[in-house]
């Protein structure tokens, strides 16, 4: 597995500083391996579901001269609102952040992206992006959507007039 623009493990201590306080885990995803500050019967059966082993560090000794693949927020659902209402006063020219569940909110470096995705997915099987069909509906899905071929139906045409002019 190749890993591309990797965080600093520094990226991940100052959101642990920013969100200090709020009901929030934290989680660090490394291959099939998710670290987290906390480790509970409901984190642990997530993690079997998609078959990952879940492990409880000391999350600030582990983000130490690290490098990390992304840095996630686990919380209620009900608590979501709060989060990312939060996260649009966090500002770190080194990394997004974004929704990708009811219960997650993960920050990366900003060239990671379902797009950039899509392209390494391309250049490994030697296809065009011109003939790659994407679906989305999340912000996350933004970029791979502006990779993506034209779609004909008249709606999604619609949307992606609209990405396009964003």
């Amino acid at each position: 597995k190749e890993n591309y623009f990797m965080l600093d493990g520094s990226v991940g201590l100052d959101l642990m500083d920013f969100y200090d306080g709020m009901d929030v885990l934290y989680w660090v995803l490394d291959g099939d391996v998710r670290y987290t500050n906390k480790s509970r019967e409901d984190t642990r059966a997530n993690a079997i579901l998609f078959n990952e082993k879940e492990v409880e560090v000391d999350m600030r000794e582990f983000l130490q001269n690290r490098k990390i693949s992304k840095f996630m927020l686990m919380y209620d659902p009900s608590y979501g609102q709060t989060v990312k209402k939060k996260a649009e006063y966090y500002h770190n020219p080194v990394c997004v952040g974004f929704s990708t569940a009811n219960y997650l909110f993960e920050y990366v470096d900003p060239r990671v992206n379902k797009g950039t995705g899509v392209e390494k997915i391309c250049e490994h099987f030697g296809c065009k992006l011109e003939n790659v069909v994407a679906f989305g509906d999340e912000l996350n899905d933004l970029e791979m959507l502006k990779k993506s071929y034209e779609m004909r139906l008249a709606e999604v045409k619609t949307e992606r007039a609209h990405i396009r002019d964003e």
